[in-house]
């Protein structure tokens, strides 16, 4: 089982994948040689893509930790965190059978950009595509 947070906001269906682009930086270059080198430099920012049902009727697969809450709740959110222009948590839990959790994914982001697809096909079931960037903070010439 799957957790997925953004910010404090628990959605109520995990998204059916996820896509995490770990970046780097390196540096290639030509010699007078002729030979290509790889000069390796401090990793690029994470970059996670996914897609989210934001259900217009109660699901009983879905989870509601603070009760069923409408699409437009969670539109809001996702508007109130893009507009404010600041980092959030982003939080994955994966449950094991027995409760046990196999590894978290957490870290600070920025969301990107979403899209919002409305199909007749889904009712008024909403589907949101979110990209997020790992959020990292300069302090004095280093970052953490």
């Amino acid at each position: 089982m799957y957790e997925f947070f953004l910010d404090d906001m628990q959605l109520p269906m995990p998204p059916e994948k996820i896509k995490m682009k770990v970046s780097n930086q390196n540096k290639t270059i030509n010699l007078i040689s002729g030979q290509e080198v790889n000069i390796p430099k401090v990793a690029g920012l994470t970059e996670i893509e996914f897609s989210l049902l934001l259900p217009a009727q109660q699901y009983p697969f879905a989870v509601y930790p603070t009760g069923f809450q409408s699409p437009a709740f969670y539109l809001k959110k996702l508007k109130l965190l893009k507009q404010g222009r600041k980092p959030f948590q982003f939080l994955v839990n994966r449950k094991q059978p027995g409760g046990r959790y196999s590894f978290d994914t957490e870290m600070k982001v920025t969301l990107e950009e979403y899209t919002i697809d409305e199909e007749a096909e889904n009712g008024f079931d909403i589907i949101v595509s979110l990209r997020l960037k790992q959020f990292v903070k300069k302090i004095r010439n280093q970052a953490v």
